[in-house]
């Protein structure tokens, strides 16, 4: 049976690309970590020594769409870079190294300041950038947080729906992704306090008012947009 093609996408350290051209020919996983082994989606190993992990998917249709969403999202801060990919079957992805929600909270006792901001600016880009709202975003596993910095990135991009309709309501379907998790980590008790879920549940809630399309255009898009203008003109520049 004929191979499907490795493509590199990214430059990538000699001996990583080695490690993976061999496991793409011959399946050998010497110089790998199993990360994650028969998840819903495949298995994830990462390549030991390099910051780089391989996705290999049970479903063609993942795989494709799994690339196709980060491969849009190359100046995003919020995503994962793509380096190489076999069509419908593996991408290998930068490896994201940090600490999921709750492990943050065990270490640290309170979330980094600005990362409610920061996963709202998140769900909002890529839904700008590649028209494309998550699904099924997990607690435990959607969102990686920098231990040093606070930063944040997503790094499951499997479920969810890629649309095709204009900015502002791909924006307010973001916004309402965005309320879904607050209440997930209210529901798990992840809040600082209870009256910081209030706070941060009204307020989101006051910016859908009651799923209101055309008010959450008026009082947050054109804004949102004009943000996101402003960092594409400075990454030109």
């Amino acid at each position: 049976m004929e191979l499907s093609n490795l493509n590199f996408v990214n430059d990538i350290e000699e001996g990583a690309k080695e490690l993976i051209t061999r496991y793409h020919e011959t399946g050998n996983t010497d110089g790998f970590d199993i990360i994650e082994a028969k998840s819903a989606h495949g298995i994830i190993y990462r390549v030991v020594g390099y910051p780089y992990v391989i996705k290999e998917y049970k479903q063609q249709a993942e795989s494709y769409q799994e690339r196709f969403i980060i491969s849009q999202l190359e100046d995003c801060p919020y995503s994962p870079r793509l380096y190489a990919y076999v069509e419908n079957k593996f991408i290998v992805l930068e490896y994201i190294e940090g600490l999921t929600i709750q492990q943050y909270l065990q270490e640290f006792y309170t979330l980094p300041q600005g990362f409610y901001d920061d996963l709202r600016d998140a769900l909002y880009e890529i839904a700008w950038v590649a028209n494309f709202i998550l699904g099924d975003m997990k607690i435990e596993s959607t969102v990686i947080i920098n231990r040093e910095t606070g930063s944040i990135k997503l790094i499951d991009y499997v479920v969810g729906d890629t649309v095709d309709f204009p900015d502002e309501v791909v924006l307010y379907m973001a916004h309402k992704n965005y309320l879904q998790f607050l209440s997930l980590m209210k529901e798990s008790n992840l809040f600082n306090t209870n009256q910081e879920a209030k706070e941060l549940l009204l307020d989101a809630l006051y910016k859908q008012e009651e799923r209101d399309v055309d008010y959450f255009i008026a009082t947050n898009c054109r804004d949102i947009l004009s943000v996101f203008e402003r960092r594409k003109l400075h990454n030109m520049g």
